[in-house]
């Protein structure tokens, strides 16, 4: 039997609550193709066992690599393990159910059943399973030809899965899922503890001796066994009164942390306190709500969960996961000078950009695009014939929507979203949905922007490159469109390119723009159009400017 290639995520609450933080990737080796036995572990005692629940779905790929984990330690502790498997399911009547993969996975789940039913010694049944799930695609076909493979009857199982006896095993297993309060897959309980680390068979069976009482640990334990800690964890939520989302936002938080760590000491700091200034400073922070652990969250389980989004603060360890506010920056709509700079509100450089102080200029629109997108290359094909419709009266302009991350942001991205950038001057990555070749071509466009505003020439370039979004050899285009192909190069390969790049991230970011293509207009309102034609664009735009030459009276 071959293990196909996978990776765990576990989708307990705080993982979903953390999207991408707390999904963890790991590489588990399959143990050797052949029959399963459970040995017993050494030095084990019945009376002693320890209850290792897994609560999945039979079509659910993230938990293959989570069965492949837990099969080599049942055969080296089956003995001193009651190992169960239990499914997430739905009982909508008596008898009738519904899984999140279908019809299909409810008879998935009946033949994994069945085979613990009549093939438990030992875990037998768990070699079907596995070959089930190796290809999970084919579930509940495959179950068959998976039992005859590990010489099981197949016309008991057969009687199993379509009687009563499957339905009554779906039943009962459905009703302990929901008293486990188990609804995402996988999820493991460990001596009825909810087990957050890693998911590598040297980590379970860490989790697993540890379970054990004193005196009754299996020989077969790792001599070096280090347990994780259970101690209290100091946790200090710096926010600030003044942030409007914030409360919402630490509450969310709290909800998730108080779940994962048993022994949490909550402390809430203001920022407008001297002491909350001071932490502010002294942990290096930018965004609040922050998040600061104190160092011996290092010796819990959770922790190794969320390594990677935890940085050095001061004496802290910092989350500062999805904090947004700049407690030092202008608050733009409090009538207060919060910075101290003489400016309030929109007079302050901290508030120009929002759209509530931007400046109204009617009879313009702006669209927001990506070089790559092809939704935004057909709203481009529309500009030439959208503002001859205006006659002049209308003015247009064209940004780029990207992001730009300093280093040790892009270092807490998931692998994904970093696979999307490039790496530009010290210090920072810049980055955009359809990858580093997208960047490269925003570069070019804002530097044909920049040296080919004169007689639209810009305009020819882009309307050139989205023929082809794809294409890498941008320098025809650069050609018909009259552009020195010299300069747009020096431009876009220099800190030129990447300061407009960087503008344009930061207005973008501002307004709140982060879809391709978007439209604001008259300087003030982001709009939605579905229609993006010359006809149906000229319509929006109308509809804001009712007076301006074009549109009907």
């Amino acid at each position: 039997m071959k293990r196909r290639n996978g990776s765990v995520m576990l989708l307990l609450p705080l993982a979903a609550a953390l999207a991408a933080a707390l999904v963890v990737a790991q590489a588990i080796a399959a143990p050797p193709a052949g029959s399963f036995k459970a040995k017993a572990a050494k030095g084990a005692k019945a009376a002693s066992k320890v209850t290792v629940e897994l609560f999945l779905m039979s079509k659910c790929s993230y938990c293959v690599d989570v069965l492949y984990a837990i099969r080599p330690l049942l055969d080296t502790y089956g003995a001193a393990m009651d190992y169960r498997q239990q499914f997430i399911a739905n009982e909508i009547s008596p008898g009738t159910f519904h899984s999140m993969h279908g019809d299909g996975e409810v008879q998935g789940d009946l033949a994994m059943l069945c085979m613990e039913r009549y093939y438990k010694k030992d875990y037998a049944y768990m070699d079907a399973v596995l070959c089930m799930v190796d290809d999970e695609a084919s579930i509940p076909g495959n179950w068959k030809a998976c039992a005859e493979k590990n010489g099981m009857d197949p016309s008991k199982l057969e009687t199993c899965i379509g009687g009563d006896e499957g339905r009554q095993l779906l039943s009962q297993s459905i009703k302990r899922s929901e008293e486990a309060s188990a609804t995402g897959a996988p999820t493991l309980l460990i001596a009825g503890t909810l087990y957050s680390g890693p998911r590598k068979t040297a980590d379970i069976e860490t989790a697993v001796c540890c379970a054990f009482k004193k005196g009754s640990r299996p020989k077969a334990c790792p001599g070096d066994l280090v347990c994780p800690t259970n101690v209290p964890v100091d946790l200090v939520v710096l926010t600030d009164k003044r942030c409007e989302k914030c409360p919402a936002q630490v509450e969310s938080m709290m909800k998730i942390l108080k779940q994962k760590i048993a022994k949490l000491k909550v402390k809430e700091v203001d920022y407008k306190t001297p002491n909350g200034k001071k932490l502010y400073k002294k942990s290096g922070l930018k965004f609040l709500p922050a998040y600061l652990f104190s160092q011996n969250f290092k010796t819990t389980a959770t922790y190794a969960q969320v390594e990677k989004w935890l940085a050095p603060a001061g004496d802290y360890l910092l989350m500062e996961k999805g904090s947004t506010f700049d407690p030092t920056m202008e608050i733009c709509d409090n009538q207060v000078d919060d910075d101290k700079n003489g400016s309030i509100d929109c007079q302050d450089d901290d508030c120009k950009q929002r759209l509530d102080c931007r400046e109204a200029k009617p009879g313009s629109i702006d669209f927001f695009v990506m070089s790559q997108c092809p939704y935004a290359a057909k709203a481009m094909a529309s500009v030439k014939e959208l503002v001859a419709h205006f006659k002049g009266a209308l003015a247009f302009g064209l940004h780029y929507v990207a992001w730009v991350y300093a280093d040790y942001e892009y270092e807490k991205l998931p692998p994904a979203k970093q696979g999307s950038c490039t790496a530009g001057d010290e210090g920072f990555h810049y980055c955009s949905l359809h990858g580093p070749a997208e960047v490269e071509e925003d570069l070019r466009q804002l530097c044909a922007i920049k040296y080919g505003t004169e007689g639209g020439k810009y305009l020819d370039y882009v309307l050139c490159r989205n023929e082809n979004v794809k294409s890498l050899d941008w320098k025809p285009c650069a050609a018909k469109a009259g552009l020195d192909k010299a300069t747009i190069e020096t431009c876009s390969t220099t800190q030129e390119g990447l300061d407009l790049l960087k503008a344009e991230a930061a207005l973008a970011t501002d307004l709140g723009i982060t879809a391709s293509p978007s439209f604001l207009i008259n300087n003030t309102e982001i709009v939605s159009i579905s229609d993006r034609s010359a006809t149906g664009i000229a319509s929006s735009v109308c509809s804001k400017n009712p007076g301006l030459s074009g549109c009907s009276p």
